[in-house]
């Protein structure tokens, strides 16, 4: 009997000590794992979220690469979940030896995926891999930021120990994958339909007018042109490419950067206007919010829209407030489901057209800058950015000086990636020109004065569930990327 009661007592006790581990582990929610030696977490290399990238160790930013989760394999193992793919931590090829990488991976419910916790004293546990018997462990108990994880044999040392903190705002499951429709939109926050603004409220962080050339006998022109959005003056914004633009047939896009315009509600009108006599036929006008293919508005002419500063057609084209927004696009549907959500990357070709575009406005809207233009093309593009280190980047300009002889102007700047008040700006900085000759050295100060004005992508997260600065880092092939 005395038997029945030890054995009954040892079985209780077990019971209520697995019930107390899974509840002190925090299962089914998302957590950060937090390694004793040096108060890193465990964190995707680099948020990548291809199968077979590392895990290494990293300051706490709060990133869905740090999050994970556990979930029940059975006999007191876990699945460790990543946040940040959806993949989980894994024996890199099952290996059973001492010192082989952990990796993510997806679910397959092998030995190599399964882990154990097992206390270690003061809310720290070791994670001991099922397919080995060796722990999870700091590669040479090393406490510097980057340091890889390996499996390892139990030693006791701060290098094995991990503590789980929750994540605060679990219940939200921001970026998840759980939200309500939104989930693996390429190169945006996947974030709830709650937090889904009103579309005259959705901010506007990048805005382009698509214009169409008719294909008939002289539709093209090479007048200047800009557009208008708003009433304020300040809104002119001219369209302006390298190369020849407004050809017939010919499709262009440009970036719009109008400091009036934040959000949806501010677009008043879409007003064209050509300065001069040289005519422009227009076939289609669209425009496009946000990086999204699909326009909020677009209109085509049967025979096409002339503008003409000396012919009864006039030198204007007018879309009223009231038309852009009666079009079946200018709302939330399935075509722009992305169109509210934060980009996580913004690409490098994306802001060398940015640039292009707003450099191409500046030559036409500037007096003292009229004489410059889009000159011989050298290397890759006329506007080329290059990595200059993880937030800044440094562009290239190809032009020239409009004169007897086109004086070639190489104008550099860098373009510094910030993030203020829950707000991502990107702003032109150390504007600089190579030719010392006075009148191009009057341009290059007036190319400083408005130019280092230019704050491009405005990306607001507040308001929505990323409300905190993300981790923005430039990557060596010019794109940024911005993490939660």
């Amino acid at each position: 009997m005395k038997s029945f009661f030890k054995i009954s007592a040892l079985f209780i006790f077990t019971l209520v000590f697995t019930q107390n581990l899974q509840a002190n582990l925090l299962t089914n929610e998302w957590v950060f794992i937090e390694s004793k030696l040096n108060r890193l977490h465990l964190d995707v290399k680099m948020g990548n979220t291809a199968a077979k990238t590392p895990v290494w160790m990293y300051s706490q930013n709060g990133s869905t690469a740090q999050q994970w989760k556990l979930e029940n394999a059975g006999d007191g193992y876990y699945y460790i979940k990543s946040r940040r793919s959806g993949l989980y931590l894994d024996v890199q090829g099952g290996s059973k030896q001492a010192k082989a990488v952990i990796w993510q991976y997806p679910l397959n419910r092998t030995d190599a995926q399964k882990w154990k916790p097992v206390p270690a004293g003061d809310g720290y546990y070791y994670l001991r891999a099922k397919i080995s018997g060796l722990y999870l462990d700091v590669q040479g108990g090393r406490t510097q930021v980057k340091t890889p994880v390996w499996q390892y044999p139990l030693n006791r040392t701060d290098a094995q120990k991990w503590k789980l903190k929750r994540v605060a705002g679990n219940s939200a499951d921001a970026t998840s994958g759980n939200n309500n429709g939104n989930s693996n939109i390429p190169g945006r926050y996947n974030l709830p339909e709650k937090f889904r603004p009103a579309f005259a409220n959705m901010p506007v962080w990048r805005l382009q007018l698509r214009v169409t050339t008719s294909g008939n006998d002289k539709a093209n022109t090479d007048d200047k042109v800009y557009v208008q959005l708003t009433n304020a003056a300040s809104s002119k914004y001219f369209l302006d490419r390298a190369g020849d633009d407004r050809e017939k047939n010919k499709v262009n896009t440009y970036d719009i950067l109008d400091p009036n315009i934040r959000t949806m509600k501010d677009i008043q009108m879409l007003k064209l206007v050509i300065l001069g006599n040289d005519g422009w036929c227009v076939q289609k006008v669209e425009l496009l919010v946000n990086d999204v293919n699909t326009a909020v508005f677009k209109k085509s002419y049967r025979s096409c829209q002339w503008l003409d500063g000396d012919s009864g057609a006039g030198p204007s084209l007018l879309i009223s407030g009231s038309e852009l927004r009666r079009y079946a696009g200018w709302r939330h549907q399935a075509g722009n489901k992305a169109i509210w959500l934060p980009p996580t990357v913004i690409k490098r070709a994306t802001l060398e057209e940015i640039v292009e575009s707003y450099i191409g406005h500046m030559m036409d809207a500037q007096p003292s800058m009229r004489k410059l233009k889009f000159g011989k093309k050298y290397g890759r593009a006329y506007v080329e950015a290059t990595r200059v280190s993880g937030n800044k980047l440094h562009f290239d300009l190809d032009l020239a000086y409009d004169s007897a002889v086109d004086l070639e102007t190489d104008v550099d700047f860098d373009l510094v990636v910030q993030c203020q008040n829950n707000q991502l700006n990107l702003e032109a900085q150390a504007i600089r020109g190579e030719l010392n000759v006075p009148i191009i050295s009057s341009i290059v100060r007036i190319f400083k004065s408005d130019f280092a004005k230019m704050k491009m992508c405005h990306v607001n997260f507040a308001g929505t569930a990323v409300a905190f600065c993300p981790n923005i880092r430039v990557e060596s092939n010019g794109d940024i990327s911005i993490r939660p």
